[in-house]
């Protein structure tokens, strides 16, 4: 079996969050006001403060932060997380699972929201479930 490594670049990360966030995963994850708020805080100290919500989880993700991420239909239900670790994990088993183009077309700038939703699926639930 052949095993392929790729490294996304902050900003390929930022909008891959930005349009899984904001369109693509939208109809499968909820996060709760408890991680939002705990997101807030954490990302406070900012000095730019007119950060997007994506942009704001990343930072949170990358002081250390691990999301939880919810059941849209039963919000109490968690469905996974997402952390620098499992980011990079689940990006290799993507890949290696067969999902190598939604990484290529992050990287040639010619994705859309089912490339970012599938890559989200795999960021927090180390599959593709929904969609």
């Amino acid at each position: 079996m052949l095993k392929f490594k790729i490294e996304l670049s902050k900003e390929q990360i930022e909008d891959v969050l930005v349009t899984a966030l904001e369109g693509g995963s939208n109809y499968w994850y909820y996060i709760t006001d408890t991680q939002l708020f705990g997101i807030a805080l954490a990302t406070n100290h900012l000095e730019n403060k007119n950060l997007s919500f994506a942009e704001r989880l990343l930072e949170y993700i990358e002081l250390g932060g691990e999301i939880k991420i919810n059941d849209i239909e039963n919000p109490k239900e968690e469905l996974g997380t997402i952390s620098l670790k499992t980011m990079a994990e689940r990006t290799e088993k993507l890949i290696n699972d067969g999902y190598l183009n939604h990484i290529i077309n992050v990287i040639e700038e010619n994705f859309d929201v089912n490339d970012s939703d599938i890559i989200f699926q795999y960021w927090v639930l180390n599959d593709a479930i929904y969609g």
